[in-house]
């Protein structure tokens, strides 16, 4: 039997996602419990999802696919665990390519595991560490002063592995008051000194894609003249990062790879609005925004507590902050990806560009 490394209970060295498929519900509780120390991880269906790894259970069953996979069918009970052990421990040998897979699509090569109680998320390449190193900052420096205590417990953090506690969603008709707290809390918080809203807005990565364009250059000279309070966003702030922690009665937000302090507080407002829209209508994030431009806060259902908190800084929301909401938004996509990914997502991102750049214009 190969024995599961000491500094990481409950997992195996490579950090992949493994599926069971097939077999009794004893059998699939056998292979979890030894594989995972207990934890239980949780078992995806290979045919609906994508897998770094499949083991099969049933005889017949083909292990061919994307994923590399090994039928335990013929192998005899007393000895299916240390197989499944064998074979996943081999999985180094895929590491590299499965790591270029992953970071050919985005630019971070991250995996993780959720387990019943926990979540790991790995870095597996210099990007990807970078990046990680940046989220457990700041959520440590969130954490020191935020009173209303939005980040997630944290089991480890390292260079290369992220250990938080695992929490349901949060619901947002129940919690809405939670949300509305936490964004209030940021927005008293802004500092005393302006800047523009072009500088919390503007990004390397931006400039790069767009920065011949004449719609770049519209928004650049109408928002540099346009002062904002600058703060701390998060800038993936949507109702997927938003989890509840109940024990403690309070909200918790996860995905902490993009926030900056010297942002703009209003983004986090809008994103969480704009996705909200998207979600009751059914439209996607641009005509969400195209949406709202043309029938204001009224496409929110009136007890809705997006719209409440809305309702109470409708007077500060105007379109040039909603174009400078805008290309954040599309830095925040754009650094997710690849350059390969970039270009042929390059259509979309001129999309909310233009968008953009009429809304400075009729500012």
């Amino acid at each position: 039997m190969i024995p599961l490394p000491k500094s990481m209970p409950g997992l195996w060295t490579p950090p992949f996602t493994v599926a069971l498929s097939g077999g009794t519900e004893r059998e699939r509780a056998v292979l979890q419990d030894a594989l995972t120390g207990g934890d239980g991880m949780i078992v995806t269906n290979p045919r609906l999802y994508r897998p770094d790894a499949v083991l099969f259970l049933d005889e017949g069953a083909h292990p061919g696919g994307r994923a590399p996979g090994v039928n335990l069918a013929r192998i005899p009970s007393e000895e299916r665990v240390e197989a499944a052990q064998t074979f996943l421990f081999s999985l180094p040998v895929f590491a590299r390519r499965l790591c270029r897979k992953a970071s050919g699509r985005a630019k971070f090569g991250a995996l993780w595991i959720a387990t019943r109680d926990r979540h790991y998320k790995f870095a597996c390449t210099p990007e990807a560490r970078q990046e990680l190193a940046h989220a457990v900052a700041v959520m440590g420096r969130v954490a020191s002063r935020d009173a209303h205590g939005c980040v997630p417990e944290i089991h480890l953090a390292r260079e290369d592995l992220l250990v938080t506690r695992r929490y349901p969603p949060l619901d947002l008709a129940a919690h809405g008051e939670a949300v509305a707290a936490c964004l209030e809390g940021n927005l008293s918080r802004r500092r005393d000194r302006p800047t523009s809203l072009w500088a919390v807005a503007h990004s390397p990565i931006l400039e790069a894609t767009f920065g011949k364009e004449p719609g770049y250059a519209a928004c650049q000279t109408a928002l540099q003249a346009i002062p904002v309070q600058p703060g701390f966003a998060h800038r993936d702030f949507h109702a997927d990062n938003l989890l509840w922690d109940a024990d403690r009665a309070r909200m918790v937000v996860v995905d902490w790879g993009d926030a900056r302090e010297d942002s703009c507080c209003w983004f986090d407002l809008l994103n969480l609005v704009f996705f909200r829209l998207a979600v009751l209508s059914g439209l996607r994030q641009l005509e969400a925004v195209q949406a709202w431009r043309q029938a204001g806060d009224a496409l929110l259902p009136a007890g809705d507590p997006v719209a409440r908190l809305l309702a109470r800084h409708s007077g500060e929301i105007t379109p040039a902050l909603v174009a400078a909401y805008l290309l954040d938004y599309i830095a925040v996509d754009l650094n997710k990806w690849s350059p390969k990914e970039r270009r042929r997502k390059r259509p979309k991102y001129g999309n909310y560009l233009a968008l953009a750049t009429t809304l400075v214009g009729g500012s």
